[in-house]
């Protein structure tokens, strides 16, 4: 259970899940594009169940773009199907050429990921199909239990198990990964209810890269003052709080509902990767209804919840 009580509204996710399911059935933009989703571009002759899960296994703060191509370069160079007897240095000229120079064994490297899961995989018969076990729950925390991988990955590999046929779970019951698009729309909107108790109190004391760099440049562009945002008066609060909550929401949302999970995590991180960073595309297309568009740090580890990057429309959010 989350460590701090955050509070949904069950008819506002209802209202939303339906929404950005419509959209995706009726194709409305983006979903009028091919090769919408990067992991449905599996080259033939390429086992899919491998290339999912590697897939999942590199898919932290990259491009879902660049993680896919990837691995297509992988399974040009190597059996993905037997990654374990891969040769290290073709691992490596293969994530370098994509990711450049730092994807050696460091701790959380592209390099170390691969390597690692390939051998944990051994555990279960070499095969990620194997990972399936009684129920939802209990195959979400063996998932979780490989490297870098976590509850919400294991969730987009389970998507994406049951989308192929792997898994014979109901698409109704799995959960969704709860990602930055889908906390951000989801605080836009009023889906999350009550955030107060997430709020940091002395924002100014926190330290990070990608934060200091969002602060300034929320500042340059207008959004706050720093002292403003020093004094504690700009609500920072950090996207890990959210998962749980939103994740618990929207799987009762789908169960109760008969909705798709695979449908709804599909167009929430599609509305949000494609569409989002447009002041037009809200006017023009989306039906979601977001209240605000909450700012965030550029690796969307914190957010800003009360800041509207609408309000000037001549940036781009992120």
């Amino acid at each position: 259970m989350p460590d701090i009580q955050i509070t949904t509204n069950y008819e506002r996710a209802v209202e939303v899940a339906k929404a950005a399911i419509g959209m995706l059935e009726r194709k409305t933009p983006p979903f009028n594009k091919e090769n919408l989703f990067p992991d449905a571009d599996i080259p033939d002759g390429v086992p899919k169940e491998f290339f999912l899960f590697y897939g999942c296994s590199l898919d932290s703060m990259r491009r879902a773009d660049e993680v896919y191509k990837v691995l297509r370069a992988l399974a040009r160079k190597t059996d993905i199907s037997r990654l374990h007897e891969a040769k290290k240095q073709v691992l490596e000229r293969v994530l370098e050429a994509h990711f450049g120079e730092g994807v050696e064994e460091a701790v959380g490297s592209p390099l170390r990921t691969l390597i690692e899961n390939s051998r944990q995989l051994e555990k279960y018969g070499g095969n990620p199909v194997n990972l399936k076990t009684g129920t939802v729950e209990e195959t979400i925390a063996r998932i979780s239990e490989f490297y870098q991988f976590g509850r919400q990955k294991a969730a987009l590999f389970m998507k994406n198990m049951v989308r192929f046929g792997f898994w014979d779970f109901p698409e109704t019951e799995i959960p969704i990964k709860v990602d930055r698009h889908v906390i951000r729309i989801s605080l836009g909107t009023g889906v999350v209810d009550d955030y107060s108790a997430a709020v940091i109190k002395n924002p100014g004391e926190l330290e990070g890269k990608h934060l200091n760099e969002g602060v300034e440049l929320l500042i340059a562009q207008g959004f706050f003052t720093r002292e403003d945002y020093e004094a504690g008066r700009i609500e920072v609060v950090r996207a890990e709080k959210f998962q749980e909550p939103l994740s618990e929401e929207f799987r009762r949302v789908t169960s109760r509902n008969s909705l798709s999970s695979i449908k709804l995590d599909d167009a929430l991180w599609a509305i949000g990767a494609n569409g989002c960073a447009f002041p037009s595309y809200c006017m023009r297309f989306c039906s979601i209804e977001c209240k605000r568009r909450p700012a965030s740090d550029n690796s969307a580890t914190y957010f800003f919840p009360g800041i509207d990057k609408r309000k000037k429309a001549g940036y781009l959010f992120f």
